[in-house]
C-alpha cells in the first residue's frame, strides 16, 4: 500500500525492518547523507525507551513521522509516553497498515511545502 501510494505521489520509498536499536540509530543517522527527505518510523517498543533513537532523530536533519499500527494511548499505560515524539514532526497511530499511508501523505506534503 505504501509503495502504491508513493508512486501516485511521485515519491520514492525504501522500507527497512530491523529489531536492533543500533541499526535503527544508524539508519536514521545516515538518512540525510543517503538522500532521504524524510523518515517514517515505527520504533515499536523502543518508542517508549530509546533516548538513542530520539538523539538520532534530533541530529538527522530530516523530518520524521512516528507511526504505529495501533493507538499506544489505548493500550497499556507504559505505552502512553513516547520518548521519540519530541524529535518527530508528528505522529500517526491507530489505523492499522493505513497508518503508514497517512503518514507518508503527511510527510510528502510537509516536504513539498515551501519553507519561509
Amino acid at each position: 500500500m505504501v509503495d502504491a501510494r508513493a508512486k501516485e505521489l511521485r515519491a520514492r520509498v525504501t522500507s527497512v525492518q530491523t529489531n536492533h536499536e543500533g541499526a535503527i540509530v544508524d539508519l536514521i543517522g545516515d538518512a540525510k547523507d543517503e538522500g532521504y527527505a524524510g523518515i517514517l518510523l515505527n520504533a515499536g517498543g523502543y518508542t517508549h525507551t530509546s533516548i538513542a533513537i530520539l538523539d538520532a532523530i534530533l541530529a538527522a536533519g530530516v523530518p520524521t513521522v512516528e507511526v504505529h499500527l495501533s493507538n499506544p494511548e489505548a493500550r497499556d499505560e507504559f505505552r502512553h509516553r513516547s520518548v521519540i515524539a519530541k524529535g518527530c514532526l508528528g505522529k500517526v497511530t491507530g489505523f492499522g497498515a493505513m497508518s503508514y499511508v497517512h503518514a507518508l501523505e503527511a510527510l510528502v506534503a510537509h516536504v513539498r511545502t515551501p519553507k519561509r
